[in-house]
């Protein structure tokens, strides 16, 4: 690789992923100790696709084969990677979130601006929903992490409009 190049780690992740967050967190430490930079060729990934609607929409009922015992494994193994990579969280599931909206807003920030601006963005968005239980699937929260990551928000807002 010349010095030219910049290494790259290509991540599929939904915001709604306790593991993508965690994942996410550890990766970004292991950035800050790398001495060569790091960038993430990130690809949204909707967990929920297979209860989404012909409208879009998320049907709540619709079954995936996901029964309690699932989910209170889920949360151990959450509770178990917070304490290893000592990360504080809010929520340990968030299974009435819809991030729709935010892959389809980060993939806009991607195309449209440079790395640093999308990777801000992106890690608001982990941030408002895993450490202050803010519903990214909102468009007004979504404007105000881009507002937070230095970004105009009306035009962050435009993705929608596609």
């Amino acid at each position: 690789m010349s010095k030219q190049e910049t290494a790259s780690v290509t991540v599929y992740s939904d915001y709604v992923c306790p593991f993508c967050y965690l994942g996410r967190h550890s990766l970004r430490q292991y950035q800050e100790r790398r001495d060569d930079e790091l960038e993430i060729d990130w690809h949204p990934f909707d967990l929920r696709a297979g209860k989404r609607g012909p409208d879009g929409e998320i049907d709540q009922s619709a079954e995936d084969g996901k029964d309690d015992e699932y989910y209170e494994q889920a949360k151990e193994n959450v509770r178990r990677l917070q304490e290893r990579y000592d990360v504080e969280m809010t929520l340990d599931l968030a299974t009435d979130v819809d991030s729709f909206d935010a892959q389809v807003a980060s993939e806009y920030v991607k195309e449209e601006h440079p790395y640093e601006a999308w990777l801000e963005f992106d890690w608001g968005l982990f941030e408002a929903l895993w450490t202050e239980s803010r519903d990214v699937g909102d468009r007004d929260v979504i404007a105000e992490v881009a507002r937070d990551a230095g970004l105009d928000d009306d035009e962050v807002l435009v993705a929608f409009e596609n």
